[in-house]
C-alpha cells in the first residue's frame, strides 16, 4: 500500500482567510485583545453588580441602625431628664 492516493491521505487543517493561511498565535493582538476584553466583561461586570447591590443593601441597613440608635439615645435622655425633674420637683 505504498502507492496510496494522495487525495485520501489526511491533510493538516489550516485557518484560511481569502485562501491565505493565517498563523494564529495566542499573544498576537488578533487574539489577545478580544480574549482580554471577553475576560474583563465576564469577570468585571458581575463583580461590579455585586458591589453596587451590596453597597445599596448596606446603606439601607446602616441608615436603619443609625436611626434606631438615635431613638434609643433620645429615650435614655428622656428617662434621665424625667428622673431628675421628679427628684427636684
Amino acid at each position: 500500500m505504498s502507492g496510496m492516493d494522495e487525495s485520501l491521505s489526511p491533510q493538516k487543517s489550516r485557518i484560511t482567510i481569502y485562501d491565505e493561511p493565517v498563523i494564529c498565535s495566542f499573544f498576537s493582538h488578533d487574539v489577545y485583545i478580544p480574549l482580554f476584553g471577553a475576560f474583563a466583561i465576564i469577570l468585571v461586570l458581575p463583580i461590579i453588580t455585586v458591589v453596587f447591590l451590596s453597597y445599596d443593601s448596606t446603606q439601607e441597613r446602616m441608615k436603619k441602625e443609625l436611626l434606631f440608635s438615635a431613638d434609643q439615645n433620645v429615650a435614655i435622655l428622656d428617662t434621665i431628664s424625667c428622673t431628675t425633674e421628679n427628684e427636684n420637683g
